[in-house]
């Protein structure tokens, strides 16, 4: 039997190894620093700062600059001046998603106001009851577990009271987070063409042609990746959201507008929306003891994913490069683990990035055979 190992090119064997202890010592190193340094710590906790908001601002510049575009191109017409024109754009594109969000939230509050009006007395009465008939046992069998494992019931409620205040920390960081990631996109889209032509200028001022001409390459396909699956899964998530919405509140469904909400938002991340959606639907149909409603509402929203996965997603994301579902879940488990929220958003289109350049190696790597065995076989024939 031919030892396989023998048709590897020594050369390439050895670079990859090579490369392998490289990346490897680098690693442990920086860890190593890492863990030694604190000025370290807080000098990459200051990074995370100012990239979280920074990336997240990008992204929300790359959804709305086409909007600007439009508006840009209408005002040009009767201004002249394209600096007046693009501010004026990225105004409007403002008002109009702050009228978006605020009508969303408006709706959201009448909703829940309406729903808990809704509820009298009696109603809260017969709930109460039902709870302690499914559950009135729940509460001693908890406490029974903590004690076997040597808990004491008032250091857990302890231990909950002071996450309090973690969570409210992190709820802060959120919105400061949204706050100067919308700052950095007003700026984005206010001088975005400024700031490139300056990057551009340092770059050539730096780097040589062949790595400019390799530099633009890669951004180009950045934006193929991107573009096409951040604005696609956007404008499908608004559609699936509203009509998501719409066929709930028709069914009967109760909180149908907070659902389509939750399904439109969460539909950002691929297979998350349908899940919050069905987690909803089943949480609130038992807090309501509603087993046939929550029936209808999974029948209906496992209709309308299957529609939005086989009909409008493939026709929304046709210009994206379409990426295996196991690659999916594969980059939204590692895009979750090192980015979060932000993480998930960013990591189907970055697996997608990853994959054309797999793709364009492995292409790289059978034209170069083949041409080593065309130049095998001339310089056979010629020997003979």
């Amino acid at each position: 039997m031919k030892n396989p190992l023998k048709n590897i090119d020594k050369r390439y064997q050895k670079i990859c190894i090579y490369s392998s202890l490289t990346i490897i010592l680098t690693v442990i190193v920086l860890f190593g620093l890492y863990n030694s340094l604190p000025w370290l710590r807080t000098f990459v906790k200051l990074v995370k700062a100012i990239l979280k908001p920074l990336i997240l601002g990008l992204v929300i510049c790359y959804l709305l600059l086409p909007l600007v575009k439009i508006f840009e191109k209408l005002l040009m017409k009767k201004i002249k001046k394209e600096k007046l024109a693009r501010s004026l754009s990225v105004i409007i594109v403002l008002i109009i998603v702050i009228g978006i969000i605020s009508g969303i939230l408006t709706i959201l509050i009448w909703t829940a106001t309406k729903q808990i009006t809704n509820i009298n007395m009696k109603t809260i009465t017969m709930m109460m009851d039902n709870i302690k008939k499914s559950f009135g046992s729940l509460y001693d069998q908890v406490v029974g577990l903590l004690k076997k494992q040597n808990y004491d019931v008032s250091t857990v409620t302890t231990k909950i009271t002071t996450s309090i205040p973690a969570f409210l920390s992190g709820a802060f960081g959120t919105a400061s987070t949204l706050l100067f990631a919308f700052i950095f996109a007003i700026y984005f889209m206010l001088d975005g063409t400024n700031i490139s032509r300056y990057w551009k200028n340092v770059a050539k001022a730096v780097l040589n042609r062949k790595t400019i001409n390799v530099l633009e390459g890669l951004a180009g396909e950045l934006d193929k990746c991107f573009s096409g699956y951040i604005r696609g899964q956007a404008l499908d998530g608004l559609i699936i959201g509203v009509v998501s919405t719409v066929v709930l509140q028709l069914i009967g469904m109760p909180y149908a507008v907070i659902i389509g909400l939750v399904v439109g938002v969460g539909n950002l991340i691929p297979y998350v929306g349908p899940i919050l959606g069905y987690c909803m639907i089943i949480l609130i149909n038992l807090v309501n003891f509603n087993p046939k409603m929550m029936i209808i509402g999974l029948l209906t929203l496992l209709l309308l994913m299957f529609l939005d996965g086989n009909l409008l997603n493939p026709k929304l994301l046709a210009n994206a490069i379409h990426v295996h579902p196991l690659l999916v879940v594969a980059a939204l488990l590692a895009g979750g683990a090192i980015g979060g929220i932000l993480g998930m958003l960013l990591a189907v289109p970055s697996g997608a990035f990853i994959k054309l350049q797999f793709e364009k190696l492995i292409k790289y790597r059978k034209q170069k055979k083949v041409e080593n065995e065309d130049e095998f076989c001339e310089d056979v024939s010629a020997q003979d």
